[in-house]
């Protein structure tokens, strides 16, 4: 389950790095960091917290990748569902 997470995670970065090639400086969308704080709960690490642009969140989730790496036996966190 934890390699479904990280390649969530990877996604995610994906789509913040062509955001902030587009535009680093813009403020992220809330559902964005949203999710990248939901996945970092996830993996039990840090989170993002409130990123003021795009390239400080792509920043955000390239640590929460290296975080989770450092430890990969650490246990999973279970996160009900988004109301």
């Amino acid at each position: 389950m934890r390699i479904v997470v990280i390649s969530e995670l990877r996604g995610l970065g994906g789509l913040v790095l062509e955001q902030a090639l587009l535009d680093g400086a813009a403020e992220p969308q809330a559902s964005l960091v949203a999710w990248a704080n939901r996945l970092a709960m996830e993996l039990d690490v840090a989170g993002v917290g409130s990123p003021a642009t795009y390239r400080e969140l792509m920043q955000s989730i390239v640590a929460i990748n290296r975080r989770a790496s450092a430890d990969p036996g650490r246990p999973m966190v279970a996160v009900p569902p988004a109301a």
